[in-house]
């Protein structure tokens, strides 16, 4: 879960063996040279991992020095040992989450099933704001803070900066934000205004289409409003993650003035690249 830069460890392996450019072969024959202390020493960049090694056996599971992406081991009744990016992934498949792997940190469970702990780097926190803004689930927790309430403080802010006092709808582009809008609503004292307009069929990450016309077309047949919404003479704000491209946010203002909204409030709790909507 990440991403590595390869222009570093191509030079150290034999890039003729390499079938891909994908950077998880390069990180792998790059683990099969060096071992796995010193690919986390040598290796900086955004990711967790987990490597199962047949020669040995042995599974690890780590993160890199500032981690960004999450990890967390847990274990069943049985004392069995599950890996996982995030503990709802292990609560889902009804394990018991134990812990993250810390930031640097090494974590060994041998064909046994003995569990090693190692500090291999200093831990240097840095955040990616897409992870726990909009990637991450919102029941799963993230170095100690849970995804949801980290998002509903952020709508806290959001209002502080740009409370809409006149709103007569709270809403928001599903599903990351739905946290933040409710956060946002209770700020400014309107939690009755906070309601679900829109919905989604398959949660498609619409910003990564190669094309501008595919995602028109996907956010066509991924964004719809719930026919029951009455948004006629009404003030709207819709509250999203961010702005990558704007297409679902284009989308969503759309459905909203079709549907007769008098003014529509467009908020983003992190960040933006400017667009007009």
């Amino acid at each position: 879960n990440g991403q590595v830069d390869t222009t570093p460890i191509l030079p150290k392996i034999d890039a003729s063996q390499l079938r891909t450019d994908c950077d998880t072969e390069a990180f792998l024959h790059l683990y099969k040279k060096i071992g796995i202390e010193d690919l986390i020493r040598t290796v900086p960049d955004s990711y967790s991992a987990v490597i199962f090694d047949t020669a040995t056996k042995d599974a690890y599971a780590f993160r890199d020095r500032h981690g960004r992406m999450p990890c967390w081991i847990g274990r069943d009744d049985t004392g069995k040992y599950i890996i996982a990016s995030e503990d709802s992934a292990i609560r889902k498949n009804n394990w018991t989450p134990l812990r993250e792997v810390r930031p640097g940190e090494l974590i060994r469970i041998s064909r046994v099933g003995d569990f090693h702990s190692e500090q291999i780097v200093e831990q240097k926190p840095f955040h990616c704001i897409f992870q726990r803004t909009y990637v991450e689930s919102l029941d799963s927790t993230h170095d100690g803070i849970l995804i949801s309430a980290m998002r509903e403080s952020l709508g806290n802010i959001l209002a502080e900066e740009h409370p809409v006092g006149d709103a007569d709808i709270i809403t928001y582009i599903p599903r990351a934000p739905k946290p933040a809008a409710l956060g946002y609503a209770r700020a400014l004292g309107l939690e009755n205004n906070f309601t679900d307009v829109f919905y989604k069929i398959k949660y498609k990450r619409i910003f990564i289409e190669s094309t501008q016309s595919q995602r028109d077309n996907a956010a066509d047949d991924e964004i719809f409003m719930f026919p029951y919404v009455n948004l006629k003479g009404k003030n709207v704000v819709i509250i999203d993650d961010s702005i990558i491209r704007g297409t679902e946010s284009r989308k969503a203002v759309k459905l909203a003035r079709e549907a007769g909204a008098d003014r529509i409030y467009f908020l983003v709790y992190t960040m933006h690249i400017g667009i007009e909507l």
